[in-house]
This record gives structure tokens, C-alpha cells and sequence, in this order.
């Protein structure tokens, strides 16, 4: 497999990840307050709204990506090489750097692979 492949895979994992995350602790909360108190026919509603859920949250991530890598070339904490839109470094400093990371895992031609 190649590597920017492996890359491109590795971001839209975390993304997926990250959805899945937030689904199973919403839905940890439904079960713990709606169960008691439900049947059975509300449970497709439940997993709609769920599955809905994954989907809005990795949108989300990936528009929050493009918006930290944007703000920090913009504010110089990404080094470009010269005359190319190729990354070559990231500040330590740099503000919501994880997602940067991710927008370039996303956008693996940013990086000279």
C-alpha cells in the first residue's frame, strides 16, 4: 500500500473514530435516562439519531481541521517549502495542533511523501 494511501487512511479513521466516540457516550446517556421509561418501538428513532450523530460530528471535525490548518498558516505555524504548498513542520506551540495534524492526514499531498 502506498504511504500517502496509509495516511489518507489514518485520518479518515480518526475522524471515524472520534464519531463513533460521541455516539456511544450519547448514546451511554439515552439508555441511562430514556430505557426505564421506553418500549421497544423508540429504539429505531434512537439509532437513527445516532447514526445521524456519527455523521454530523465527523463533518464537523474535518471543517475544524480545514479551519486550524488555515489559522495556523495564516499565522505562521506552519512552514511551507518554498514556492510549493508542501508542509515541513509544525510548531510545538501551535494552538488545536492535533487537528492540523489531522487536516494534513486528510490532504496527504501537503506532505512530500
Amino acid at each position: 500500500m502506498e504511504a500517502r494511501t496509509r495516511v489518507l487512511i489514518k485520518g479518515w479513521l480518526c475522524v471515524t473514530l472520534l464519531g463513533v466516540a460521541v455516539s456511544e457516550v450519547e448514546a451511554l446517556i439515552f439508555v441511562a435516562t430514556f430505557f426505564p421509561f421506553s418500549d421497544s418501538a423508540l429504539l429505531p428513532v434512537i439509532l437513527a439519531h445516532l447514526a445521524s450523530t456519527v455523521i454530523l460530528v465527523m463533518v464537523w471535525a474535518v471543517r475544524d481541521a480545514r479551519s486550524a490548518y488555515q489559522r495556523a498558516l495564516d499565522d505562521g505555524y506552519v512552514r511551507l517549502a518554498p514556492r510549493t504548498r508542501v508542509v515541513t513542520g509544525i510548531a510545538r506551540d501551535c494552538p488545536r495542533r492535533w487537528l492540523v495534524v489531522l487536516h494534513i492526514q486528510l490532504h496527504p499531498e501537503l506532505i512530500d511523501l
